[in-house]
């Protein structure tokens, strides 16, 4: 994203899938956020690894079969409107499924479902951790262990030692991420322009005969899909709207896939050969066909991906895990938009140098 957008002359054709390009806000607030949400008073997990297969369940019983197919994925993490507080724990404390979340664990799913928030409730990310990425969030939300840290808890950290001030912090802690919309303004002003690659405008990309293929699964625990689409919807407003853009720019979302591979949806893809068929064949990717392949190397599921705001729903009442079944239909949140503190704007980025001994950032465009 960030050649696309800073150095378009360098690559004809780019595949970019699952992108931390908003990487400020990212690795600071949401995986900050994320991670504090996860813990009790006492400093523990309020959930636990052999949690995450029966919320993920209810989950799945509240929104699969909103995207129109009943496969165990959801298409459109966006439409999903799950609440955990429908699987509470009575005030009795048992449950007649043998499973609930207790009131701390519901406050903790309702925060990641909903998202980093400042003061006043605005979003510090455009968008929030994916219903349906339950089973994706050992390691990443829910440590493998009690004792353990999660890995967005050790990002978090790392990320406002090193890269949010002038110079390292190496003493801070979860406890020094503060989401209000002063600290959000004061360390997203100073360094996001030095690591983010946000800008929508592409016009020197496309100028320069440039293709991009960008592809996200829908079940990301690491980097929330909805920020992609965010992006996305920016990139067509900035540039003349959504077929203009097409013409040399297309998202694909992948159901149930984790970061960068593995979840439950088929994860394998060719962004290759399609992106060389669009720069030297000028054949747009009208879909992707995807796999899953078992640890044999057997493909055991094929589905197409679509250009967003497509996906692809089992119209024709064929196998769930055959390609062919599928067609392209629009996702029901395609008209949603997501506000947040920041923006989706050119001219942020800057460029750093030492000048008589002292790092000096500046304007790129200045």
């Amino acid at each position: 994203m960030t050649e696309a957008q800073r150095y378009p002359d360098d690559f004809d054709g780019i595949v970019a899938g699952a992108p931390a390009s908003n990487m400020t806000a990212l690795g600071i607030f949401d995986q900050g956020w994320n991670a504090k949400a996860m813990l009790d008073a006492n400093g523990n997990s309020t959930l636990t690894v052999n949690d995450l297969t029966s919320l993920h369940a209810a989950v799945l019983n509240a929104c699969d079969t909103l995207d129109g197919t009943a496969d165990g994925l959801i298409s459109d993490s966006q439409s999903c409107t799950f609440d955990p507080k429908s699987i509470a724990c009575p005030a009795s404390g048992g449950s007649a499924s043998g499973f609930c979340l207790t009131p701390a664990q519901v406050e903790s799913v309702r925060k990641i479902y909903g998202g980093p928030r400042d003061e006043k409730n605005r979003l510090l990310y455009p968008g929030a951790q994916p219903r349906g990425s339950e089973l994706n969030w050992t390691g990443w939300l829910v440590p493998y262990a009690a004792g353990m840290s999660s890995n967005q808890g050790g990002f978090a950290v790392a990320s406002v030692r090193w890269l949010a001030y002038p110079g390292p912090r190496t003493s801070l802690t979860l406890d020094d991420i503060h989401f209000t919309s002063k600290s959000f303004k004061d360390i997203m002003g100073r360094v996001s322009g030095i690591y983010d690659s946000i800008d929508p405008d592409l016009s020197a990309f496309r100028k320069s005969g440039g293709k991009l293929i960008i592809w996200h699964g829908e079940a990301d625990p690491a980097v929330p899909p909805a920020g992609t689409i965010a992006y996305y919807q920016a990139v067509t407003k900035q540039m003349g709207g959504l077929a203009r853009t097409q013409e040399f720019a297309r998202l694909f979302m992948l159901p149930g896939v984790a970061h960068c591979s593995g979840g439950q949806g088929p994860d394998k893809l060719d962004g290759l050969t399609a992106v060389v068929n669009w720069v030297e064949g000028g054949k747009a990717p009208d879909s992707l066909i995807t796999s899953k392949v078992d640890g044999s190397g057997a493909v055991t599921a094929t589905r197409p991906a679509y250009p967003w705001p497509l996906m692809a729903v089992n119209t024709t009442g064929g196998p769930a895990d055959q390609a062919s079944s599928y067609t392209a239909q629009p996702r029901k949140s395609a008209n949603q938009t997501v506000s947040w503190l920041g923006s989706f704007s050119p001219g942020y980025e800057k460029t750093c140098e030492w000048i008589n001994g002292k790092w000096v950032c500046r304007y790129a465009k200045s």
